[in-house]
C-alpha cells in the first residue's frame, strides 16, 4: 500500500472512532489492520481488524466513561468540601465580627449608659481603631470628656450660689472672713486657710479668719504690702501657687497626727481695683480641675460680697452717727426752747420797760417837733441865701464870657490887621520884580 492510502485510510478511522482512542494505539491497530490485509488479501481479515478496532475502542470507551464517572464523583467531593469549608469560613467570619465588631459596641453601649447616669469613672477603649467601633469610641471619649466638663461647671456654679448665699448672711468682716475660709476649705478639701483683711488706713493685712490653723510663734497676725506670700499677693494682686511647699511651711494637724501640704495657693480679693483681702489655702494635693475653677471663681464673689457689707456697714455707720447727730439736735432745740422761754420773759419786761419810755418820747417828739419848725425856717433861708449866691454866680459868668469874647474880638482884629500890612508888603515886591526883569 502507498503511503497516501495509508494516510487517508488512517483519517477515515480517526474521524470515525473519534477521540475516544489515543494515536498511537490507532497507528498500531491501522497497521495490524494493513498487514494484515497484506498478508491474507482478503476481507475477512479486514473484518477480524475492525471487530479487534471495535472491542479495543469500546474497552478504552470503558475506561473512559470510569474514569468520568470517578471525576464526577471526585468533583462531587471537592464541591461538597468547598461548601463544608465556605460554611466553616461563614461561621468563623460571623464568630469573629461578633468578637471583633458587636461585642465591643455592646460594650461601648453599656459605658454610654453608665455616661448617661453621671458615671464619669468609665474608661473608653478601643480608640486607637480605624473601623466604626474606633470612631464610636473616640466620639464616646469626647462626649464623656463634654459631660465631666458639663458636670464640673454646673458644680461649680452650685457650690458658688451656695456660698454666695452663705456670704450674704453674714453681718460682719469677722464672720464673713470665718464663713468664707471654712467654706471655700472644706469644698476644695484644703487642709488649712486663712483670710486677711485689708485696712486701707493702716495698709496692714490682719487675720481676720481661719479654717484647721494653728498659731505659730514665727508666723504674724497681720503683714505688710510686700511682707511674705501674703503680703506679695496683696502687693501685686495676682495669685501665688507655691508647689511644692517646703517641710516647715505649714502643717495641716489633726486628732491623729499632722503633715506638711503640697500645694498651696494665695489669691487676693479685689474689687474694682481695690484691695480688700488675701485668702491662703493649703491642701495635699494640687489645686486642679473643678476645684481650682471654684477657688478662681470665687474671688470676685467674694470680692464683690465683701464690698457690699463694708458699704452696708459704713452706711449703718452714717446711720448711726446720723441718728445721734439728731438726738445732740433734739437736745439743742430743747436747749433753745428754754433759751427762748426765758427771752419771752425778758421781752415782757422790756416791753414794759418800753412804755415808760412812750412817755418820754412823747415829750422828746414834741421838743423835736419844735426843733423841726426852727430848723424849717433855717433852711427856708439858706435855700434863699443859695439862690441868691447861684444868681450872683451866672452874673459873673455871664460878665466873664462878654469879657472874654471881647478879648478874642480885639485879637482877631489885631491879627487881621497885621495880616493886611504884611500882604501889602508883598505884593508890591512882586511888582518890582517883574519890571527889573523887563529892563
Amino acid at each position: 500500500m502507498t503511503p497516501s492510502l495509508q494516510a487517508s485510510s488512517s483519517a477515515c478511522v480517526t474521524r470515525s472512532l473519534g477521540s475516544t482512542v489515543s494515536a498511537a494505539e490507532l497507528s498500531s491497530a491501522l497497521g495490524s489492520f494493513l498487514s494484515t490485509e497484506v498478508a491474507d488479501l482478503g476481507s475477512r481479515a479486514i473484518a477480524a481488524g475492525l471487530d479487534q478496532m471495535l472491542a479495543t475502542s469500546s474497552a478504552r470507551l470503558e475506561a473512559a466513561q470510569d474514569d468520568l464517572e470517578n471525576a464526577e464523583r471526585l468533583l462531587s467531593f471537592i464541591n461538597l468540601s468547598a461548601l463544608l469549608a465556605a460554611l466553616c469560613m461563614a461561621a468563623g467570619a460571623i464568630f469573629m465580627m461578633s468578637r471583633l465588631v458587636s461585642a465591643p459596641l455592646r460594650h461601648v453601649a453599656l459605658l454610654m449608659e453608665r455616661l448617661a447616669a453621671h458615671d464619669h469613672s468609665i474608661v473608653v477603649t478601643d480608640l486607637d481603631r480605624h473601623d466604626e467601633v474606633g470612631t464610636i469610641s473616640r466620639a464616646l471619649q469626647a462626649f464623656k470628656a463634654m459631660a465631666i466638663e458639663t458636670y464640673d461647671n454646673n458644680w461649680v456654679k452650685t457650690e458658688l450660689s451656695g456660698l454666695s448665699r452663705k456670704l450674704q448672711e453674714t453681718n460682719e468682716s469677722r464672720e464673713f472672713a470665718q464663713t468664707l475660709v471654712s467654706a471655700v476649705s472644706g469644698l476644695v478639701g484644703a487642709g488649712v486657710g486663712v483670710f486677711y483683711s485689708f485696712d486701707p488706713d493702716t495698709g496692714l493685712l490682719e487675720l481676720r479668719g481661719s479654717y484647721g490653723y494653728k498659731d505659730r510663734r514665727h508666723v504674724s497676725p497681720e503683714y505688710r504690702l510686700g511682707e511674705g506670700l501674703v503680703g506679695q499677693c496683696a502687693l501685686e494682686r495676682s495669685t501665688i501657687v507655691l508647689s511644692p511647699v517646703p517641710e516647715d511651711y505649714v502643717r495641716i494637724h489633726s486628732g491623729t497626727g499632722e503633715a506638711s501640704p503640697r500645694a498651696v495657693i494665695v489669691l487676693p480679693i479685689v474689687s474694682k481695683d481695690q484691695l480688700l483681702g488675701v485668702l491662703e489655702l493649703a491642701s495635699f494635693e494640687p489645686l486642679e480641675g473643678r476645684r481650682l475653677a471654684l477657688v478662681e471663681e470665687m474671688a470676685p464673689l467674694a470680692a464683690i460680697t465683701l464690698d457690699n457689707l463694708m458699704r452696708a456697714r459704713r452706711t449703718l455707720a452714717l446711720l448711726k452717727q446720723t441718728q445721734e447727730q439728731t438726738a445732740e439736735l433734739r437736745a439743742a432745740e430743747e436747749e433753745l426752747r428754754s433759751q427762748q422761754e426765758e427771752l419771752r420773759t425778758t421781752n415782757e419786761q422790756m416791753h414794759a420797760q418800753s412804755q415808760r419810755l412812750v412817755a418820754s418820747e412823747e415829750e422828746l417828739r414834741v421838743q423835736a417837733q419844735e426843733l423841726q419848725q426852727a430848723n424849717d425856717i433855717l433852711r427856708r433861708n439858706a435855700e434863699e441865701l443859695e439862690k441868691q449866691k447861684s444868681h450872683l454866680g451866672e452874673l459873673q459868668a455871664e460878665t466873664q464870657t462878654k469879657a472874654d469874647d471881647l478879648a478874642r474880638a480885639n485879637q482877631y482884629k489885631s491879627q487881621f490887621l497885621a495880616n493886611m500890612d504884611r500882604g501889602g508888603v508883598h505884593h508890591s515886591r512882586q511888582r518890582r520884580q517883574p519890571a527889573a526883569a523887563h529892563q
